[in-house]
Protein backbone atom coordinates (compact mmCIF):
# COMPACT_ATOMS: atom_id res chain seq x y z
CA UNK A 1 0.00 0.00 0.00
CA UNK A 2 1.47 3.47 -0.94
CA UNK A 3 1.94 6.33 1.84
CA UNK A 4 -0.02 9.53 1.01
CA UNK A 5 0.06 11.70 4.09
CA UNK A 6 1.23 14.55 3.17
CA UNK A 7 4.08 16.74 4.72
CA UNK A 8 4.34 20.25 5.65
CA UNK A 9 7.56 21.89 5.93
CA UNK A 10 7.23 23.75 9.64
CA UNK A 11 11.10 25.52 9.48
CA UNK A 12 13.40 26.29 6.83
CA UNK A 13 17.22 27.95 8.18
CA UNK A 14 20.18 27.13 9.79
CA UNK A 15 21.15 23.69 11.07
CA UNK A 16 21.16 25.02 14.92
CA UNK A 17 17.49 26.60 15.02
CA UNK A 18 16.35 23.50 12.74
CA UNK A 19 17.90 21.00 15.60
CA UNK A 20 16.09 23.11 18.80
CA UNK A 21 13.07 23.60 16.60
CA UNK A 22 13.13 19.82 16.22
CA UNK A 23 13.37 18.47 19.40
CA UNK A 24 10.76 20.82 20.71
CA UNK A 25 8.45 18.88 18.23
CA UNK A 26 9.70 16.15 19.82
CA UNK A 27 9.14 17.16 23.27
CA UNK A 28 5.59 17.38 22.69
CA UNK A 29 5.14 13.88 20.66
CA UNK A 30 5.05 15.37 17.15
CA UNK A 31 7.07 13.55 14.52
CA UNK A 32 9.73 15.33 12.38
CA UNK A 33 12.32 14.65 9.82
CA UNK A 34 15.17 17.09 9.08
CA UNK A 35 15.74 17.53 5.19
CA UNK A 36 19.71 18.58 4.76
CA UNK A 37 20.69 18.23 7.91
CA UNK A 38 24.09 16.22 6.67
CA UNK A 39 24.52 19.12 4.46
CA UNK A 40 24.61 21.47 7.97
CA UNK A 41 26.78 19.40 9.34
CA UNK A 42 29.80 18.75 6.66
CA UNK A 43 29.14 22.73 4.81
CA UNK A 44 26.67 25.24 7.38
CA UNK A 45 27.92 28.23 4.94
CA UNK A 46 25.82 26.37 2.21
CA UNK A 47 22.73 26.01 4.42
CA UNK A 48 22.52 29.08 6.60
CA UNK A 49 20.62 32.15 5.37
CA UNK A 50 21.12 32.76 2.65
CA UNK A 51 22.19 29.61 1.63
CA UNK A 52 21.21 27.67 -1.32
CA UNK A 53 19.68 24.65 0.79
CA UNK A 54 18.81 25.67 4.38
CA UNK A 55 17.86 22.40 6.96
CA UNK A 56 14.34 22.21 6.50
CA UNK A 57 12.32 20.68 9.30
CA UNK A 58 9.27 18.65 8.12
CA UNK A 59 6.36 17.46 9.92
CA UNK A 60 3.29 15.44 8.94
CA UNK A 61 0.56 17.83 7.42
CA UNK A 62 -2.21 16.87 10.15
CA UNK A 63 0.42 18.02 13.36
CA UNK A 64 0.44 21.99 11.25
CA UNK A 65 -1.71 23.43 13.89
CA UNK A 66 -0.43 22.02 16.71
CA UNK A 67 3.02 22.74 15.29
CA UNK A 68 2.40 26.12 14.75
CA UNK A 69 1.16 26.76 18.63
CA UNK A 70 3.95 25.18 19.74
CA UNK A 71 6.28 27.27 18.26
CA UNK A 72 4.60 30.44 18.42
CA UNK A 73 5.71 30.29 22.54
CA UNK A 74 9.19 29.60 21.63
CA UNK A 75 9.06 32.63 18.86
CA UNK A 76 12.80 33.15 19.70
CA UNK A 77 14.33 30.34 18.01
CA UNK A 78 11.99 30.48 14.75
Amino acid sequence: MINTAKTFVIYSGNPINAEAVSMLLNEHGIINFLNNRLLGSLAPWQVSSGGFAPVEVIINETDKEEARKLLEEFHPIC
